[in-house]
């Protein structure tokens, strides 16, 4: 298996018991699949080590690890790891405020234009004597911005057929509280009782 491993877990074996017959065999096999046990604390009520966290000997991705507060008769283990949360990946875009252009100034400008005062013959320089002006044109009405945000991983069990109805949901609630008419708020509870469980 590729990549680092941890294995943790309820093994109900009592690993501080170095005579118990199962306790040896686990050992025996960790060391012979050069893994190594982390747990060093009691982890159960009744002082026994039965808890575990197990990686390979050469990942050294365990930091350390602590038992603390005792949730059942099992106490919780707290591994800290030498490593950090992965950055989430980001996508940039970019993009014009079309409709923040400034009508009037922009047909000014497009009237000083070299394009409608020396018009050209050909196909080919029409194209070209009408791309530079209008480019610079656009840069100074709608200069090209950029934004950057995080991409949100895709999450399995969140589907279109959950999607749909909270979509769908949170527009009728919006309608009904713009509105604040009785048919809308009926159509908003009636949606909420045919789809409870989303």
């Amino acid at each position: 298996m590729s990549g680092q491993l941890l294995i943790v877990g309820d093994y109900n074996i009592h690993w501080d018991c170095n005579e118990n017959a199962t306790t040896k065999m686990l050992i025996d096999f960790l060391d012979s699949t050069n893994h190594v046990q982390h747990a060093s604390e009691p982890t159960h009520r009744d002082c026994h080590i039965i808890d575990l966290a197990v990686t390979r000997q050469d990942d050294n991705i365990v930091y350390m690890t602590s038992v603390h507060s005792m949730i059942s008769d099992d106490m919780a283990i707290h591994i800290y790891l030498n490593m950090s949360k992965p950055p989430r990946p980001t996508r940039t875009i970019s993009f014009r405020k079309i409709r923040a252009f400034d009508q009037n100034c922009q047909a000014d400008d497009i009237r000083e234009c070299t394009i409608l005062r020396y018009p050209a013959m050909e196909l080919d320089s029409i194209v070209c004597q009408c791309n530079l002006p209008l480019k610079t044109l656009l840069d100074k009405h709608a200069p090209l911005k950029s934004k950057t945000f995080p991409v949100r991983q895709m999450i399995p069990w969140f589907s279109d057929e959950i999607q749909d109805p909270k979509q769908q949901r949170r527009q009728l609630e919006r309608f009904w509280r713009r509105t604040r008419l009785t048919v809308h708020r009926q159509m908003y509870q009636k949606h909420n009782n045919d789809s409870p469980m989303i």
